[in-house]
């Protein structure tokens, strides 16, 4: 009939389960490259912080105002063409 039966999946009989100490070794391992990483960053003073916090809130308020703005000039545009 030339029917072909394709092969069957390959069994796993090597896996094992990983060591737990292991586990906790890598852990410890990665915590401390995180703290080491974390002191080599250059981090932001209280006035850059206070800085650059105001300019993002002044910004947001001027782009809501902004937006409100052209909303409201939208909807009496298109109540006015529609209307």
């Amino acid at each position: 009939l030339g029917v072909r039966v394709p092969p069957g999946l390959p069994q796993l009989t090597h896996y094992r389960r990983p060591d737990k100490e292991r586990m906790f070794k890598r852990l410890v391992k990665f915590v401390k490259e995180v703290r080491s990483e974390l002191k080599r960053v250059s981090w932001p003073s209280r006035g850059e912080i206070r800085g650059s916090t105001t300019v993002v809130i002044i910004i947001v308020l001027i782009l809501a105002v902004f937006i409100g703005l052209v909303d409201r000039a939208l909807s009496y545009l298109v109540s006015f063409v529609f209307g």
